[in-house]
């Protein structure tokens, strides 16, 4: 979920409503206070100046989630719900059952077999985003159960896990909710949320309740999530590579050569389907013009070196006159080639920007197929310059192809695997973050004491010219995010109502510690599923 500044504005309007909507945490704050005079009200306290603290900013939707965080928590100060010996074997059990739901959604997501619950599930998420002006967020491989977001989803987790974990002394009862936490997370693929969950681990190894007898189940909790991921095609191409499948070589530099309907292969005015086997058995496209200029095709961008020889080929049904086309511009004007089959058997040839079309051949290959190949080299000089190149369905708006192929001279046909998007998504969020930090953390700290306000962010955005910060939501870090937007105050303020949870015993102390890293690189304190159970975490007191 994404930091409460992109959320639907349902805060007061105005900076009066806002003190009046204020009012409400800070008098019951005060009440407890005075009916409770023999302790110290570091609660009280510690919420009456996160209240106060973004009343500038009000009609935010920061301040909505801070009043509600304030009236929920000192509410609670008014009774605490002490969980004796019963309550407490009871919800940890409920905690488990309900871990285990998780884990058999998110299993049953990413699963082959989960076909017949897409609908379903994008029926349920969308309708739910649709109340909460966002829309849903769709990653390939990756569950996100009935969250905006797979990273939501893991950190749901987070505290009910750490309560039925630190909440009993039972190994096994440890065992029954550590086990599907570690599933979910594991099938969400967050890896803020699995830092977090080696936290909860080793919080329970170092419980002296259970000593060294923790260690078996946290083995076996790791050999359970590791099962996990590898039984997922997806997550296993991430850890272990796309599998046995020719990579990008002299041989073929094309990407999905078995695979023309892949977004590698950009087609905006072509339709691309299967349309059964090509020659040696491999994977025929019907390509189906859509727009009017004979030039629409199937593309891909290829960086080619200037003055090599590159051979570009394809093959094609007899009778259809399928066109290969490779053009790009550049600071000196269009450059490229376009070659068409004509109804004499020969190919014209067109070429601009000093590119060089050395042959066009089209030889019979059986079977009614022809295969085409056209040899071309970029102008002479150094470095290399980029190429779209495709096949256009030609003259006849259709065309069925199959088996392309770039390759340094003339070779045998190699196939190529798609692109692996899931390892270039996990290495593409850290870089993300990284550019991220660069441009926030620079602002943060010329914005101290103060911070720049609740629209920080859209400042850090506006201020930067990548375009990697501005199609990021956040911060992705929530010591980033109160410094960023309420500076040391907000810090300090943020960091005295979590201490005032975290003291009121090991399992808040756990469940504040373990939210706190998973949101050392990422912000997921805001959705229901952490901040929520946070809350009401904070309203109970567990016996020892």
């Amino acid at each position: 979920m994404s930091a409460p500044s992109t959320a639907r504005v349902l805060a007061p309007r105005s900076l009066a409503s806002g003190v009046v909507a204020a009012t409400v945490p800070v008098v019951l704050a005060a009440l407890a206070a005075v009916r409770r005079p023999r302790r110290v009200p570091y609660a009280e306290l510690a919420l009456v100046a996160t209240t106060l603290l973004p009343l500038a900013f009000a009609g935010r939707a920061d301040v909505y989630t801070v009043m509600q965080l304030a009236f929920l928590a000192t509410l609670g100060s008014q009774a605490r719900v002490r969980v004796d010996a019963v309550a407490r074997d009871r919800t940890v059990a409920g905690l488990a059952l309900g871990l285990w739901g998780c884990a058999v959604l998110s299993l049953a997501q990413i699963a082959v077999p989960a076909v017949g619950l897409d609908g379903l599930m994008e029926g349920t998420s969308g309708r739910v985003a649709s109340v909460l002006g966002r829309p849903g967020v769709a990653v390939d491989g990756r569950a996100v159960g009935f969250s905006h977001d797979p990273n939501s989803w893991a950190a749901a987790v987070l505290v009910p896990v750490t309560v039925a974990t630190l909440g009993t002394p039972s190994i096994w009862r440890k065992l029954a909710a550590m086990v599907p936490a570690a599933m979910v997370v594991a099938a969400s693929g967050s890896r803020s949320a699995g830092l977090a969950l080696l936290c909860v681990a080793l919080f329970n190894v170092m419980d002296s309740r259970t000593g060294r007898a923790a260690v078996p189940w946290l083995l076996a909790t790791v050999l359970v999530a590791a099962a996990t991921v590898l039984a997922v095609p997806s997550w296993r191409a991430r850890l272990l590579g796309p599998g046995p499948v020719a990579p990008l070589t002299s041989a073929n530099l094309l990407e999905a050569s078995e695979a023309m309907d892949d977004p590698v292969w950009w087609s905006p005015r072509v339709d691309v389907t299967r349309s059964g086997e090509g020659p040696a058995g491999g994977a025929a496209w019907l390509l189906e013009r859509t727009g009017d200029a004979r030039t629409d095709r199937v593309q891909q961008r290829v960086q080619l070196e200037r003055g090599r020889a590159y051979t570009f080929a394809f093959d094609y049904r007899a009778g259809e006159a399928p066109a290969a086309i490779g053009w790009n511009v550049g600071p000196e004007g269009p450059y490229g080639f376009d070659t068409t089959p004509l109804p004499d058997g020969t190919w014209s040839v067109a070429t601009a920007g000093g590119v060089i079309v050395e042959e066009v051949t089209a030889a019979p290959i059986g079977e009614g197929w022809f295969r085409a190949a056209v040899t071309f080299s970029l102008p002479p000089g150094e470095g290399h310059r980029p190429l779209e190149l495709g096949i256009s369905p030609g003259t006849h708006a259709r065309a069925t192809v199959a088996r392309p192929q770039l390759s340094v001279g003339t070779v045998a046909y190699v196939p190529t695997a798609a692109p692996d998007r899931t390892g270039l998504r996990a290495r593409s969020a850290v870089n993300s973050r990284l550019e991220v930090y660069r441009a926030a953390v620079p602002m943060a700290i010329r914005a101290l004491p103060l911070g720049l306000g609740p629209d920080g962010f859209e400042a850090v955005r506006s201020a930067s010219t990548s375009g990697v910060v501005a199609a990021v939501e956040h911060e992705h870090s929530l010591p980033l995010w109160a410094v960023l937007r309420y500076g040391l105050l907000g810090l300090v303020s943020f960091t005295a109502y979590l201490w005032s949870v975290a003291r009121l015993g090991r399992v808040h102390l756990g469940a504040v510690l373990v939210v706190l890293v998973a949101n050392l690189f990422d912000l997921t304190f805001f959705s229901a599923g952490v901040f929520y159970p946070l809350a009401l975490l904070a309203n109970s007191r567990w016996e020892a």
